[in-house]
């Protein structure tokens, strides 16, 4: 038994190390969704905001956090993410301790109560919360549901301590909608532990006015339009439950052994529910310690949760109870569920409370098997943040590249300029709050031989007044420590853009190129310069890439003679208003200041905008190594409201001095262009 406690315990400190390197891999100093909407940076600050409604929320206690990391770490998302470590400490601590009021004294049985308590709250199971500041509340509502059970279990019955409980019950109110459940389930335990009865009622009088204070100017958030009958809600709701409550280990059997996620839960969540059930029986009935009542309101009060959730959620399915987020508190449960169930076998054979022990070790060998898969998903979603923050530094609005960081990218942009104001989030930093300046009087230029890179493409993004260019290139990794940044410099040598090397993709370059995403705002430059940023504020230029900005297209009839075909458009897409199109493909153009590609077409165009790309297919299959850049994509803008002709005509063709005139053949619509073969 003495070597499968220390396993469990090594287990549980591996589980918590790689959790806490996760949260330090995908920190980024942008708030993400929700948090946007709760900036303090350029806020007034006070009491109808601190106790202001957030969805079905009154978030006073997160929004103090959110007011330290802005006074003190410039709105970065340090504090909050810090806190939301230190609380699952504190939540291990809390929950270890109660633990040892009741159980044997040997170290076997210690070592492994740790170790599970460990692997279970700092599960990367609990990505989402973990990676996100904003998350905090949710770690911090059952942290204040245990405080007020242990405080009304073992604090002194005293006022002074009958004030303390009073005050936690009120901090955990206003952490999480759920919180006031911990206040009305305090008042059942007191009168179980035997406080005196002026307690119990204080505690009930209390619970009673904080539900009132917070549904005082409460709104009511609609989710469900649908109507249904209420054997419908009823069974949307019981099997959002189950799944909620088994969430963590289904998603836990699906990464491991890829069972059925969501049927995995409802199973483990029915079998969890009823064996809670069991257990709490028998403590009522047999064991009425303080400690084994503290932990059966725990398991209560996120019974509680989990109900509270479904009702307001229950209308999207079993998939959406599988949310990360709400992994934080079903795990609390089943800590006390494994620890009740140690308790109620205390006074078996030996035999029975060895046995009883299976449920712990196998929880946490399916903690650790799974965390590396939990750790690879909260890594990916941070690449795909990570490569929206030089759009918002740029304010490019490349919607599909933000919308992992806001589902509203065109809301965020709103805020913008509070944070730059304020100098706060991504801001911050320096070398991210240069737009329009001098290269030169921000940064000293370095020796051209220290780096290398190039840009590969280039991709016109968004409409006016963000629009922009999505500029992608590679640059060699070695020699440069730390996060590989590049900003962006126009002909003018001002800062145009910035760009970032993608932290995986630095990773696996394992020494040599990266590839880097960047934005440009505005109109294509005339000529772009990337200049990676080295230690002592230096940047290294990676040497100018003007051709890929060059329009080159203008709108020209095909001429009747001197055309042969070559080229072909290869893929073609309308935007959603009907009022622009993107044609994509390659030319037999080398280099296209005097190689054009013209437009020849009866629609009413109101503009072009075209960026080349590299397209090394076409210059080895040609065996033309002048045909390297060949590949476009063009933009054509047409008057608003333009009705859709019957027999529209669109041509492109291309004149070279060097290879001639071609007619571009059209894969997608061949019979927009009668001219080409």
């Amino acid at each position: 038994m003495a070597a499968v406690g220390l396993l469990v315990f090594c287990c549980g400190v591996f589980v918590a190390c790689t959790t806490v390197r996760m949260v330090l891999r995908c920190w980024m100093p942008v708030p993400i969704e929700d948090q946007w909407q709760q900036l303090v940076s350029g806020r007034d600050i006070g009491w109808n905001w601190l106790t202001s409604q957030h969805n079905e929320h009154r978030i006073l206690l997160p929004r103090f956090v959110f007011m330290v990391d802005r006074w003190l770490f410039r709105e970065r998302n340090i504090f909050d993410l810090a806190v939301n470590l230190v609380i699952q400490g504190v939540a291990c601590i809390l929950l270890i301790r109660t633990r040892a009021k009741n159980a044997r004294p040997d170290l076997a049985g210690t070592a492994l109560g740790c170790g599970f308590v460990l692997s279970m709250l700092f599960w990367s199971v609990q990505w989402e919360n973990f990676t996100w500041g904003f998350q905090v509340q949710f770690f911090g509502v059952t942290l204040g549901a245990a405080i007020v059970f242990l405080l009304v279990a073992f604090g002194r019955r005293t006022p002074l301590g009958l004030f303390a409980i009073l005050v936690a019950m009120t901090c955990t109110t206003f952490t999480l909608a759920s919180g006031f459940a911990a206040a009305f389930i305090a008042v059942p335990l007191a009168v179980l532990v035997g406080r005196p009865r002026r307690d119990a009622s204080a505690i009930g009088i209390m619970a009673v006015a904080l539900l009132g204070l917070y549904l005082h100017g409460y709104h009511h958030i609609v989710r469900d339009p649908e109507a249904v009958t209420f054997a419908t809600w009823a069974k949307r709701f019981g099997v959002h439950v189950l799944v909620d409550l088994g969430g963590p280990i289904g998603a836990g059997l699906h990464a491991l052994v890829g069972w059925n996620a969501v049927a995995a839960a409802g199973w483990a969540g029915a079998w969890g529910l009823v064996a809670f059930a069991a257990v709490a029986a028998a403590a009522l009935r047999r064991d009425r310690s303080p400690a084994s009542l503290t932990l059966l309101a725990l398991g209560c009060f996120v019974l509680t949760a989990v109900g509270i959730t479904a009702v307001g959620r229950a209308v999207f399915g079993p998939e959406q109870a599988m949310s990360s987020r709400y992994a934080s508190p079903v795990l609390v449960f089943w800590v006390a569920l494994a620890v009740l169930v140690e308790f109620a076998a205390e006074h078996r054979p030996r035999w029975v409370s060895a046995s009883v022990r299976a449920l712990p070790v196998a929880l946490t060998l399916l903690a650790v098997g799974s965390q590396d898969s939990f750790s690879g998903v909260a890594a990916q979603t941070f690449e795909a943040r990570f490569e929206g923050l030089p759009a918002l530094a740029a304010r490019v609005m490349d919607v599909p590249r933000l919308r992992p960081i806001q589902n509203d990218p065109h809301e965020t942009f709103g805020y913008l300029g509070r944070l730059k104001a304020a100098k706060t989030s991504f801001y911050a930093d320096p070398w991210l709050d240069g737009m329009g300046e001098r290269l030169g009087d921000r940064f000293e230029s370095a020796d051209p031989s220290r780096c290398r890179g190039v840009v590969t493409s280039a991709e016109r993004v968004g409409e006016a007044p963000t629009a922009g260019w999505r500029v992608v290139g590679r640059v060699g990794v070695a020699g440069i420590p730390g996060q590989i940044r590049l900003v962006l410099t126009d002909a003018a040598d001002r800062i145009a853009g910035f760009a970032l090397v993608p932290p995986l993709a630095r990773q696996a370059a394992e020494g040599n190129e990266a590839g880097w995403v960047g934005y440009v705002a505005g109109d294509a430059p005339d000529v772009i310069t990337p200049h990676v940023l080295l230690p002592g504020n230096l940047a290294c230029s990676l040497g100018s890439s003007d051709a890929l900005f060059v329009p080159g297209a203008e709108l020209a009839p095909v001429p009747t003679t001197g055309v042969t075909p070559g080229g072909w458009v290869d893929v073609m897409s309308k935007g959603g208003d009907g009022d622009t199109m993107v044609l994509a493909g390659w030319t037999l153009t080398g280099d296209i200041r005097s190689g054009v590609l013209r437009i020849d077409t009866d629609m009413p165009v109101t503009s072009l905008a075209m960026v080349r790309t590299s397209r090394p297919d076409v210059a080895a299959a040609l065996g033309d190594a002048g045909l390297g850049l060949s590949g476009f994509t063009l933009t054509v803008s047409l008057a608003p409201g333009t009705p859709a002709a019957a027999h529209p005509r669109l041509c492109l063709w291309t004149d070279d001095p060097s290879r001639g005139r071609h007619v571009l053949s059209n894969r997608a619509d061949p019979g927009l262009c009668p001219a080409a073969p």
